[in-house]
């Protein structure tokens, strides 16, 4: 019997944060294994071929960012990605449904609860709508036809 073939497991760490007033953009970067360093062997790190993903929220009624020491999904959550997640029975959610209906405009009930999993930190957003996910373009490298 053939050994089941599992996906290899990814690490990504957040790179840019950027916030309006409305929309929300994420962008996370793979991290890739580096170069030894004689402490550890090697060590996971972000290069320029990391590959790099954008996770743009459109509209956002609120967000919060948690160290990931201290921040996990729950065994609830649905996995949109290897880095996103949604959240259906949110206590963040819930907890911010007041505060949201005077200040946002989603309507009353119509909060959904993602997580953005990196490394570094961990994004809580409670949104209108799923994400828009895309792959970034590497950056042509500036010494080509030099």
């Amino acid at each position: 019997m053939p050994a089941v073939q599992r996906p290899m497991q990814t690490f990504h760490w957040l790179e840019k944060f950027d916030f309006d007033g409305h929309a929300l953009v994420v962008q996370v970067a793979q991290l890739v294994r580096g170069e030894p360093d004689g402490a550890i062997g090697h060590p996971l790190e972000v290069t320029p071929d990391s590959a790099r993903y954008r996770v743009h929220f459109p509209v956002v009624g609120a967000f919060k960012t948690v160290p990931e020491l201290f921040s996990e999904v729950s065994e609830t959550a649905n996995k949109v990605d290897v880095f996103l997640f949604h959240e259906p029975d949110s206590a963040y959610a819930a907890e911010m449904q007041h505060a949201m209906a005077l200040a946002s405009d989603i309507p009353s009930g119509g909060v959904q609860h993602y997580v953005v999993h990196a490394e570094n930190v961990v994004t809580h957003v409670l949104a209108a709508s799923a994400p828009q996910v895309s792959r970034v373009p590497m950056d042509p490298d500036p010494r080509a036809g030099a």
